[in-house]
């Protein structure tokens, strides 16, 4: 009888584990390796697509932010390079705008902010990340005051690392200080003569006079110490802002939409739309080569397609529809595209087109179909109404997204579940749950008992909580060990922990409708100075029993003593002086041997070491991270040869 007692107690657990493995998976979806992606957003229903050559991969509601204005024509979605990080900016109900960054693998937000008041993006949506999706920059504008601001931030840590404002001292004096103009990023990449990021910026100005020689500069926003007394240097660019730049990184290589001033009326009182030539620019050529000259069109928005192979480019005039056409490098007007066709996007080995009259996306790799066609290539995706492309692998960058969670869609009186069939496990022992995953929760009050913080479920007590501390549950299931049901939780400074529900005798922590936003915090405008400040919204305190755990890192394998490299090659690795540090004082190459001589110490829940290593034939001391989420930054051991 014992046996089959415990027989049928492993056929319980056999089931109850495959019912949480159906209800866990239900939460991500894995995505096929492919040469590239397309992410689209369907506006009605408000969803992402992801897409290869091979159609439809995965679909998912787009994340949005708590508090995020519900419907919002005017929102901007960005996604790394890499295809991990994706960038919302979006208008709160409380009147300002916000910028949040998340982790489209874990499903988790890695931190929001917002704007100051009357602050909003410009009109033309203007950001950009770096090939290496290592850091994004964006552009905030205030209508009211003409002032405006171009701030970084960290990808990893959603982190404002940098920012830029009217008036800054340096800013060259041929980038002009008028009020109707503010700053356009051209591109966010390497410089390779100086091993540092560049952001290469264009005055922009909504008004319909326009300069031939439109104010172009590139600022090094986190620069080398050999920089650091001059992080400008002025650029001139022969083009209207409005007509439309295409900056291929890989290269530095720009095509550009541009008219020229002996040509007529156009070059005496130019309208900011108009263009009647498409020419490259290559790095350090001050003279643009023609690539597309006639009289007849009024030609914008150039694009470079299949590698940087191709051009496309936007005509527009009063005897034929508005269309686009794309060229080879050799020149000439090039093949004509429907006029159904409303907007084209660049893939390695093609281009993909939308045709807004059916609503289908097209892909093409190859200029062998008719002029005009309203159909080519092949269809890699189709639905019943209108969409826009969000993103697409850009050249230089490897599509590293090989898990895409499923969000739980919040919303402003409540949190919409997803369509499973139970996300609670059932948990001998334990209450019946009132906590759902994306939802608030906050300490109960038992007597004045702390919450204990684990670093896993039914795992080790690394901190604790008072009673009455609001905190978010996360986009996770929760588990039940050892008679408890255990929820993911999120701080106000993006850790995250482990908390039991509660037990027999009552619950610990309870459902609480207090606005909570993990790592939300205001970037204000300086007055006087212009530094960057970060009012954050308070943080929850811990009462500390333990060294508290990393969590936003891997499993650490370094201690002091060792030797290690540094291991991601997709970028440089940031050394600071101190392990909360607000800026680096230097970057690390790929591959590079360091000691570790302190540590660890976490900064936003990042394993940072004290590390000394030689750079330039120079030694240097500073704190790295070890690593983010699953990625390691550093390896055990030397550097080896490559």
């Amino acid at each position: 009888m014992f046996r089959n007692r415990h027989h049928y107690r492993w056929v319980i657990a056999f089931v109850v584990m495959a019912l949480f493995a159906a209800v866990t998976s239900v939460y991500a979806v894995d995505l096929p390796p492919a040469n590239w992606y397309a992410v689209v957003r369907e506006v009605q229903t408000d969803r992402l697509h992801w897409i290869t050559a091979s159609g439809e991969q995965a679909s998912i509601t787009r994340p949005r932010m708590f508090n995020e204005v519900q419907g919002a024509p005017n929102l901007e979605v960005y996604i790394s390079p890499n295809g991990r990080t994706l960038v919302s900016i979006a208008p709160l109900n409380s009147g300002l705008w916000g910028i949040g960054f998340y982790d489209l693998a874990t499903g988790q937000w890695i931190q929001t902010h917002q704007t100051q008041q009357n602050e909003a993006p410009p009109p033309n949506p203007t950001a950009d990340f770096t090939t290496t999706s290592s850091h994004f920059a964006t552009v905030l504008r205030d209508a009211n005051t003409s002032q405006w601001r171009v701030i970084v931030f960290e990808v990893a840590t959603g982190n404002a690392v940098s920012v830029l404002s009217r008036g800054d001292a340096g800013i060259p004096d041929t980038f002009y200080n008028d009020p109707s103009y503010f700053p356009m990023i051209l591109s966010f990449d390497i410089d390779e003569g100086l091993g540092t990021y560049v952001l290469r910026l264009q005055n922009m100005n909504l008004t319909n006079s326009v300069y031939l020689y439109t104010a172009a500069m590139r600022w090094y926003p986190l620069p080398p110490p050999a920089l650091a007394a001059n992080p400008f240097a002025a650029e001139e660019v022969l083009f209207s802002p409005l007509m439309g730049i295409d900056v291929f990184k890989t290269t530095g290589r720009a095509v550009l939409a541009t008219f020229d001033s002996n040509n007529g009326g156009l070059g005496a009182q130019p309208n900011p739309y108009i263009g009647e030539r498409i020419v490259i620019r290559d790095p350090g050529q001050p003279v643009p080569t023609p690539l597309v000259v006639t009289n007849a069109y009024t030609v914008n928005n150039p694009q470079w397609l299949r590698g940087g192979e191709w051009v496309g480019y936007r005509v527009q005039d009063g005897v034929f529809a508005t269309h686009y056409r794309v060229t080879t490098l050799e020149g000439g007007q090039g093949l004509p595209l429907g006029p159904n066709i409303s907007a084209i996007a660049p893939t390695p080995d093609g281009f993909l087109g939308i045709d807004a009259t059916n609503w289908r996306m097209y892909h093409a790799t190859a200029l062998n179909f008719e002029g005009s066609a309203s159909e080519f290539g092949t269809t890699v995706f189709q639905t019943n109404s209108p969409f826009y492309i969000v993103y697409t692998t850009p050249e230089g960058a490897s599509f590293g997204l090989t898990t895409l969670a499923q969000p739980v869609v919040q919303g402003d009186l409540g949190i919409a579940q997803p369509n499973v069939p139970n996300p609670v496990p059932a948990c001998d022992g334990a209450p019946a749950p009132r906590l759902t995953p994306n939802s608030t929760a906050r300490v109960a009050f038992t007597n004045g008992q702390p919450l204990n913080l684990r670093n896993a479920p039914n795992g080790d007590r690394v901190g604790q909580l008072p009673e009455g501390t609001v905190f978010a549950v996360m986009n996770t299931a929760p588990q039940c060990a050892n008679g408890y049901l255990w929820w993911n939780i999120q701080l106000n400074d993006a850790s995250t922990y482990w908390v039991a529900e509660g037990d027999n005798s009552g619950y610990f922590i309870e459902p609480w409708q207090e606005t909570f936003g993990a790592g939300d915090a205001i970037l204000v405008l300086p007055t006087a100075t212009p530094t960057l400040e970060l009012v954050f919204v308070p943080v929850a305190t811990l009462i500390p029993l333990l060294p508290q755990e990393c969590l936003n890192s891997p499993v650490t394998r370094l201690a002091v003593g060792e030797t290690a490299h540094t291991s991601n090659s997709s970028g440089t690795l940031a050394v600071y002086d101190q392990p909360n540090a607000q800026f680096p004082t230097y970057q690390l190459p790929f591959n590079h041997t360091v000691s570790i001589i302190g540590g660890p110490q976490c900064r936003d829940g990042i394993r940072m070491w004290q590390i000394n290593a030689t750079l330039n034939n120079s030694p240097i001391t500073g704190w790295v991270s070890e690593g983010f989420g699953q990625m390691y930054f550093l390896a055990p051991g030397p550097a080896r040869a490559l």
